[in-house]
């Protein structure tokens, strides 16, 4: 993000509206500690364990931002899609290579099989794994705070939402999964594939 901000010479909620917010029609998502507009309900306050972190310059710090389910899968939409970009084809390019992660020894703290992208994750499992282990293939980000923003391409299904608590950014990566493999489309296509026991 400070390369954002280099570049645009911009405070980086600026940078992000005049980019992303305003041709996205975004009229909802804001950044801690800017004021956000009169008609935005107040926004969910993330937990550090059994205390609230209701703190709008911490969270500013960690460069992060407040939004709807709504915005959120409309900006995945656009990104997947490339119509973020003035090339469409640099969607492509941002998963065209992929690095994994290694083992975390935090157990709270996502790792293997995570693969990074430019600026997007990738979960799934890995081919020889993939008939003891039907993980769907996920394709976007998480958050220090559990939640979540992810595209199953095996579905074409997007997914959005938080348990707003920083002791759980590994949530999404454990319990997503399993609700995809629940998704009729999913559970379809990897039977075709020969794998009537990923559906269950």
């Amino acid at each position: 993000m400070a390369v954002i901000e280099a570049v645009t010479r911009r405070p980086i909620h600026e940078a992000f509206a005049t980019l992303i917010y305003e041709p996205l029609g975004l009229t909802r998502t804001w950044h801690p500690g800017t004021p956000p507009e009169a008609s935005m309900p107040p926004a969910a306050v993330p937990w550090a364990g059994d205390e609230p972190m209701d703190r709008p310059l911490a969270l500013r710090s960690f460069r992060d931002l407040f939004s709807t389910a709504e915005e959120t899968l409309r900006f995945l939409r656009a990104l997947i899609t490339g119509e973020l970009f003035d090339d469409p084809a640099t969607a492509e390019r941002m998963r065209q290579h992929w690095n994994p992660l290694g083992f975390s020894l935090i157990p709270s703290a996502p790792g293997w099989p995570i693969e990074y992208g430019l600026a997007m994750m990738r979960f799934q499992a890995p081919r020889l794994l993939k008939p003891f282990f039907p993980i769907p293939t996920l394709i976007g980000h998480t958050g220090a705070s559990g939640s979540w923003l992810f595209y199953a391409p095996d579905s074409d299904l997007y997914l959005t939402g938080t348990v707003d608590q920083l002791t759980a950014p590994a949530v999404p990566f454990k319990k997503l999964p399993r609700l995809v493999r629940q998704i009729p489309s999913y559970a379809t296509k990897s039977e075709r594939e020969g794998g009537e026991h990923t559906s269950k």
